[in-house]
This record gives C-alpha cells, sequence and structure tokens, in this order.
C-alpha cells in the first residue's frame, strides 16, 4: 500500500474548512458537534483515501467494491456498527451496503468505521465513483483521481455558466435550475452505467439535423409527474410522503431514461416542456464544410480551437456536427471510457463550443 496517496497541497485545501471565514467560531463548533463533523488528522484522511482507492481495485460478491465516505463522529448513524479501522479489506467487505445510492459508511476521528447513514452535502467526503476513479469533496473544492492523476476542480469555477449556459434557456429560472440539475444527473447516471450514450435536447418542433427516431415514446408520464411535483415542490413546502414519492418516481425516471440511452442512436428530449421523443435517433447533420470547435476542458477556463477530426470519437463529431446544423439543439455526451461533454452553440463566438469532462464539476452527485 502507497502512503501518501493524496499530494500535500490537496491535501491541505481538502482539510480546510471555509466555514471558518464566514461563521462565528462558538456557532461553528456547536454545529459540528451538534452533526458530529470533524475535520480528521491527514494521517487518517490518507489512510482512508488509500483504503477506499484499493478497495475500488477488488471484488466482493462479483461486483467492484466501490464505498461512499463520510467522516463523522454522530452517534446516531441509521446503522451503527462495533467500530473497527478503516482498511481495504475492511471496505470490500462492507461495500454491499453502498450499493444503495443514499448510503454512505462513517469514519471517526480515530480512523474506525462506525456505520451506515446517508449522504449529506458540504462535508468531507470520499467517493470510488469506478475502480482506481475517486472523488474526495469538500464545499466548494472536488479532487478526482482519475488515470493515477489528481485533478483540482472548484465548484465555482468558471466553465459552470459555460457548461449550464444552454441548458437554462427554457422557462422560468426555478424551471432552468430544474431540468439543468436533472440532465446532470441522467448523464450521471449513464456513466454509472459504462455505456456511450447521447442526449439531444431541442425544441420538438425544431428538428433539423435529426433523422428517424427508431424507437419514438408516444408518452412517459412518470418523468412528466415527477418533474411536475418537483416544481410544485418550490412553491408550496411538500409533506414528507410527499418527497419520498417525488424522489421514488424521479429516480424511476432516471433509471429508465439511462438504460435506453444505451440503444444505439441518440436520446431526444424535447427541451421546452423536458418531454422524452424517443430513443435510437440518427443524427444527420447532412453534408458540411470544414470547420473547428471551441474546446474547454474542465477545469481549465481558457479556450482551445481544435480541428472536428481532433475532437475525439465518432460521437463526439456527430454531435459537434448536429450543433453547426442546428443551432438550437444541445448534446451531453458520454462516452464509454467515462467522461461527459456538453456541445452547444455559442452565440459570442458564433461556433460549435465542447466542454469536456462536465462530470468534474458534479464529481459528488
Amino acid at each position: 500500500m502507497t502512503l501518501p496517496i493524496v499530494p500535500d497541497d490537496l491535501v491541505e485545501e481538502l482539510l480546510k474548512d471555509s466555514r471558518e471565514d464566514l461563521t462565528d467560531p462558538t456557532l461553528l463548533a456547536e454545529l459540528d458537534q451538534r452533526f458530529g463533523r470533524f475535520t480528521p488528522s491527514v494521517e487518517v484522511f490518507q489512510k482512508t483515501v488509500s483504503s477506499v482507492f484499493w478497495a475500488s481495485l477488488a471484488n466482493e460478491e462479483g461486483k467492484a467494491a466501490l464505498t461512499r465516505i463520510r467522516f463523522s463522529n454522530s452517534q446516531t448513524s441509521a446503522c451503527s456498527l462495533t467500530p473497527v479501522p478503516v482498511s481495504p479489506t475492511v471496505l470490500r467487505k462492507l461495500s454491499p451496503f453502498c450499493d444503495v445510492p443514499s448510503s454512505v459508511l462513517t469514519i471517526d476521528e480515530n480512523g474506525n468505521v462506525t456505520g451506515v447513514t446517508g449522504t449529506r452535502s458540504r462535508d468531507l467526503a470520499i467517493t470510488a465513483r469506478s475502480p482506481g476513479h475517486l472523488v474526495v469533496t469538500r464545499s466548494d473544492v472536488i479532487g478526482v483521481l482519475e488515470a493515477g492523476k489528481w485533478i483540482v476542480v472548484k465548484r465555482s469555477s468558471t466553465a459552470a455558466p459555460l457548461v449550464l449556459q444552454k441548458m437554462l434557456g427554457w422557462g422560468a429560472f426555478k424551471e432552468r435550475m430544474m431540468k439543468a440539475g436533472f440532465t446532470i444527473r441522467l448523464a450521471l447516471r449513464a456513466q454509472q452505467a459504462g455505456r456511450g450514450a447521447a442526449f439531444v435536447l431541442l425544441d420538438s418542433d425544431s428538428r433539423e439535423g435529426i433523422g428517424s427516431i427508431k424507437y419514438p415514446v408516444r408518452q412517459f408520464e412518470l418523468l412528466t409527474d415527477a418533474m411536475q411535483r418537483t416544481v410544485d415542490a418550490t412553491v408550496d413546502t411538500p409533506t414528507e410522503d410527499s418527497r419520498d414519492t417525488t424522489q421514488a418516481m424521479t429516480e424511476l425516471s432516471l433509471g429508465v431514461l439511462a438504460a435506453g440511452a444505451g440503444i444505439d442512436g441518440a436520446t431526444l428530449i424535447d427541451a421546452s416542456e423536458f418531454r422524452l421523443l424517443g430513443f435510437g435517433a440518427k443524427i444527420d447533420p447532412g453534408d458540411q464544410p470544414k470547420f473547428e470547435v471551441d474546446l474547454l476542458e474542465v477545469p481549465s477556463s481558457s479556450i482551445t480551437p481544435v480541428p472536428l477530426t481532433e475532437l475525439g470519437g465518432m460521437r463526439h463529431q456527430m454531435a459537434a456536427r448536429l450543433v453547426f446544423r442546428n443551432h438550437d439543439a444541445t448534446v451531453v455526451t458520454v462516452s464509454q471510457d467515462g467522461p461527459v461533454s456538453l456541445l452547444t452553440w455559442s452565440i459570442p463566438e458564433q461556433r460549435v463550443l465542447m466542454v469536456k469532462h462536465v462530470d468534474r464539476l458534479f464529481a459528488a452527485k
């Protein structure tokens, strides 16, 4: 086992509590005690990251031992376990707990696994997304380990507005935010399935560049109802039963869409109503002149012009050609090897813009 696995500068950034600059220290201490929050020692942090990494490279009952960790001294875990020191073997054996998307294993300040509880945003957390692919998050800092290399991403990255620029083009603000969030979750779900996918968002009456749809969808009321319930919840506070129902409907909708996206061809979605139009749509942009694509690769904020032929595989090239033909279209692609990209028409530059590794901005989702 190799330690440390996280570079010192990233450890310092992740273990720094940004709330200290905004919150009264006394109140902060009371809140941390109430919710069991703490900042682990460097030794405990590095040991935990290493354990999550090495466990992810092993299998448990035929599945990759992918775990999610939260540092907490809380005594109110959903399932409290007799404390046991964290190690790759222990995490491998306990990894089935994390088959449930909302479950995480808790680690106390002594480096012991103490139980199973629910996810909570902004806490220091470690997630194995796939074998050897880790995400470490705290507040607005994300550390991503890909192919043995650590990449630091800030949630406030200047790329974020560009990523959401086109997605947020339809409807009122709350509705636009809801659609954008749902689209990102959908792409991440498809990414987790390990299949390539392409989601095309456009108005149903703007089909330029779209050929036949192999499997048209007559209706998908589950998605429509889930989206409407989510919008309604921003106006009137829902009951706990209503929230549970909405969450279940949303998860099932995401599951159906992500699974269907594995069908050869693109998944077509009406952007204005967020209505599923069909699976297996053929992208047919027709004859086009040679053109370049503006490439922004997260976490970089610099844009590099790239010839279409150097953009990547056929899925990326066809997506770029569609956007070049139909400026109203936005395409979210998921590569078989993982990266999620967004392609849209940049109105200021009058060029196709591709934002690669969008998943890094939302790695903790």
